[in-house]
């Protein structure tokens, strides 16, 4: 009975010391951090540079629009010759001969020039030894060309030379023998042309506008163009320079190659202001230099990005239920990352509980961890690089659950800080195509453009994400067009005209 009081004192002893030593592991090891993060920085006001593109601008001339006003001014009736004297060895000959057109003149081109076909028939008579007269009729065609170019104010100057080319030579032939009448049909051929080249001339210079034309597209290029909606972007084109090639023949029509040089840019947010319109600067003939230059082609910027929304859903995927291995027997669960722009880096929040096996050791809280996004070109991902926790969350770790502040953690969530871009790169580039396809600007000009590549530029920290610059590579050409032409093109097939 004695012993009792002696063995109550044991178990209380125990019993205290063992709360002495639940009370120290918990001022040891039961901890709340939350040490104070870094503040949210806007990043840095960035200029995102403007490229230098190429766009090819042919003008094609149907040259069936000249060939009406043509042959108006090139009259039916060419030449008559009476009693015209011919030799031909010992033979004397006379000769009475009517020259007129023989149908409507054809317009077409070849080698870059416009070639006027001039069907002719002569009919007349010859008299032949010994003084017969004998009728004939022969049919001809000569081809006339005119040189079409511009000047540096956009003019159109024609010259229609008043030499020209036999299709057929003209000859008769009477009582078996060829008699060549072309010299004298030349001589006046050459006359009715010189007279008549003047007036064609004027007709092509009124008719080939090509400053009418490109004055069109110089005023629809300032329109932007929307080339996404969520988010928004717009594509704008500053024109800067126009350059010009010499005109070729293709399918009966006179193309003229332009260069037009300008900034492609694009805009994320409101649509733009329409700058003011510049005067159509002079036209240069295109250098050799830039004629085999492929520098430029059309490039632009295109940003493709990724929210900070957007990225704190793919990491509620990727860590829940997800606990750390960062040491024997001590598992730590992430319950949430969150994350924003400090200036130019990028922090993590990240949200956590750990706890030792078997022990009453825990610690609840946050840290604040810190690194450079950078983008992965192989894989179209962004991640981060230089990760590390700030000087507060470092402070607190190290007074506080030093376990923790160990690379392995450090791996663990940078890994899961991964965020993929295909997807966006994929429908980026299918946005753009589609807002330069057949792409009516205003009610004459149609755009259109093809991307060849994306190549990646500058990844960068915007107020609500994550931006990565792209630059789209391909051709753009603008065409002067109908409406009506392009609808018909963009109408599904078997759909009726309206």
């Amino acid at each position: 009975m004695k012993q009792r009081p002696t063995q109550h004192i044991v178990l209380i002893t125990l019993a205290f010391v063992v709360v002495l030593v639940g009370l120290a592991g918990c001022a040891a090891g039961c901890h709340d951090i939350d040490p104070e993060g870094p503040e949210r920085v806007p990043p840095p006001a960035r200029e995102r540079p403007a490229l230098r593109s190429t766009m090819a601008v042919p003008i094609e001339i149907p040259v069936d629009e000249i060939s009406g006003l043509v042959n108006k001014v090139v009259r039916q009736d060419l030449y008559s010759v009476r009693d015209r004297r011919l030799k031909k060895g010992l033979l004397r000959f006379r000769l009475d001969m009517d020259v007129r057109r023989n149908g409507s003149i054809t317009t077409g081109t070849r080698n870059g020039k416009i070639i006027n076909s001039l069907p002719l028939i002569a009919e007349g008579r010859v008299r032949v030894p010994p003084g017969i007269w004998r009728s004939f009729s022969t049919t001809f065609v000569v081809h006339a060309s005119t040189d079409v170019s511009l000047d540096s104010t956009w003019a159109t100057q024609a010259r229609t030379y008043s030499a020209f080319t036999w299709q057929t030579t003209p000859s008769i032939k009477v009582a078996g023998i060829t008699i060549s009448v072309r010299g004298t049909a030349e001589k006046a051929l050459t006359q009715q042309l010189a007279r008549a080249a003047p007036r064609i001339d004027r007709i092509i210079e009124e008719r080939v506008n090509i400053r009418r034309r490109v004055d069109r597209i110089w005023e629809s290029l300032r329109e932007p163009l929307s080339v996404s909606q969520t988010p928004p972007v717009w594509l704008t084109i500053r024109p800067l320079e126009t350059y010009f090639s010499p005109g070729i023949s293709r399918n009966d029509t006179l193309v003229f190659g332009l260069q037009l040089h300008a900034f492609v840019e694009t805009t994320v947010g409101d649509r733009p202001e329409i700058a003011a319109q510049d005067s159509l600067p002079p036209l240069v003939p295109l250098p050799d230099s830039l004629a085999a230059d492929t520098t430029y082609g059309f490039q632009v910027n295109l940003p493709v990005s990724i929210s900070y929304d957007d990225a704190r859903a793919l990491l509620a995927k990727a860590v829940a239920d997800k606990n750390y291995e960062v040491k024997e027997q001590v598992a730590v669960n992430v319950s949430e990352i969150d994350l924003y722009g400090h200036g130019e880096a990028l922090v993590a929040r990240v949200d956590f509980s750990a706890d030792v096996t078997d022990t009453f050791l825990e610690t609840n809280g946050r840290v604040f961890l810190t690194g450079q996004p950078v983008y992965d070109a192989a894989s179209q991902t962004i991640r981060v690089d230089s990760f590390d926790y700030d000087v507060h969350s470092y402070n607190a770790l190290a007074e506080a659950a030093d376990w923790i502040f160990r690379e392995d953690f450090l791996q663990q969530t940078q890994a899961r800080l991964v965020f993929p871009l295909s997807d966006r790169l994929t429908t980026a580039k299918q946005r753009l195509e589609e807002a330069l396809r057949d792409r009516a600007l205003g009610r004459h000009v149609i755009l259109n453009g093809t991307i060849d590549e994306l190549v990646p530029g500058a990844l960068y920290l915007v107020d609500d994400g994550i931006n990565v610059d792209v630059f789209a590579r391909g051709r753009l050409n603008a065409r002067v067009h109908s409406l009506e032409n392009v609808r018909q093109r963009r109408r599904p097939e078997g759909e009726a005209a309206q």
